[in-house]
């Protein structure tokens, strides 16, 4: 027989996949390209050009990240009116451990609407910390003041807010995101300089604006004055701000933003116009809180070197301070445990946990 030199085109006869006749051969193939699924990976992510997101989804995917990997903290949150009449509480502090999941999913329920009612709200949320009254937060949209987050009554004007400053040993911090210049930002105005004990001045840089003149003058006041005169410790909020979105402003939103924003900024003051630069702010002060705070290792016990079956005496506790770099400075600290008192004391006898730190 013939033999079968070409790859049948029809593929009906009954020597498929091959025919001898030139006539039915293939002329063609059609051409496949295949990918690997690494590359396919690294083309979506990276291939395919800028991908375009509204601040609020960078924030969203920012914030999400961030409490993904952070602990030992308690955060709370809070936003601005959609009607830029001040601001309200959201989610109550607690444990990031608990309030990970529904700090997220807040977020992300919102989207992008209102002013920037700088002033108004960091008044707001020093009422919360303070236990003061509900204030902007009985008539904010798109939510009112979580109900978790005060006692009474919103309607009848008798709530008060539940403060979280509760240990003597906490500190207590303030991150405020803004997209703009302070707006619709005069109705605390008088509220402040009453808290504060002095009239507020408009900066200079916003050419004698009313909005946001008293931020600054508010934001001194917390981090300088004990707010719980319940505490032995004094009880001062310390506020990082960071304007997203800035090389957006203009020249004189950019002047009034630092002379609003930026003096404000009693722990540091950050811009960003990118997912990575906000990205860093974020981290940057995450450091410089848990920095404040103190970070240390669990005990370790000396054992006897001669009977391992008994241990000594001696405490050890590494005490370091968290830094940006991957070298952590600190020390060591030795107490000794007394049996008779059963508990931890130092070189002089005196216990190691006192009423205040």
């Amino acid at each position: 027989s013939s033999p079968k030199d070409y790859a049948d085109r029809r593929g009906s006869g009954s020597d498929d996949p091959w025919t001898s006749d030139s006539g039915d051969a293939v002329k063609s193939w059609q051409a496949a390209t295949l990918f690997h699924g690494n590359y396919m990976n690294w083309h979506h992510y990276h291939g395919a050009g800028t991908i375009t997101k509204t601040r609020l989804e960078i924030l969203q995917e920012v914030a999400g990240d961030l409490v993904d990997s952070t602990s030992g903290i308690n955060i709370g949150l809070m936003r601005f009116d959609t009607g830029a009449a001040g601001g309200y509480v959201a989610l109550s502090m607690d444990d990031i451990a608990t309030n990970r999941s529904a700090f997220k999913s807040t977020l992300n329920s919102w989207s992008p609407q209102g002013g920037t009612p700088l002033s108004e709200t960091l008044y707001e949320a020093v009422q919360y910390y303070t236990g003061g009254d509900v204030v902007y937060g009985r008539f904010s949209n798109p939510a009112k003041s979580h109900s978790s987050s005060y006692t009474g009554s919103l309607s009848s004007g008798t709530a008060d807010y539940i403060s979280p400053m509760a240990d003597v040993c906490q500190k207590h911090n303030i991150i405020y995101l803004t997209d703009g210049v302070p707006t619709s930002d005069t109705g605390a105005n008088s509220a402040i300089e009453t808290m504060i004990g002095k009239s507020c001045v408009a900066n200079q840089g916003t050419g004698g604006d009313q909005n946001g003149k008293c931020l600054d003058d508010l934001a001194k006041y917390i981090y300088e004055t004990d707010l719980d005169g319940t505490l032995d410790e004094d009880q001062t909020i310390t506020s990082y701000f960071i304007g997203f979105g800035y090389s957006d402003l203009d020249h004189d939103e950019q002047d009034m933003m630092d002379a609003t924003a930026k003096l404000a900024a009693t722990g540091g003051w950050y811009t960003a116009d990118s997912y990575q630069e906000l990205q860093d702010a974020f981290n940057n002060i995450i450091v410089q809180i848990l920095g404040r705070s103190g970070m240390f290792t669990a005990p370790a016990v000396a054992v006897n070197l001669f009977n391992r079956l008994e241990h000594l005496d001696e405490v050890y506790y590494a005490m370091f301070q968290p830094e940006e770099t991957t070298r952590w400075f600190g020390n060591v600290k030795r107490y000794r445990y007394d049996t008779a008192q059963a508990r931890l004391v130092d070189a002089d006898g005196d216990p190691m946990l006192t009423a205040t730190p």
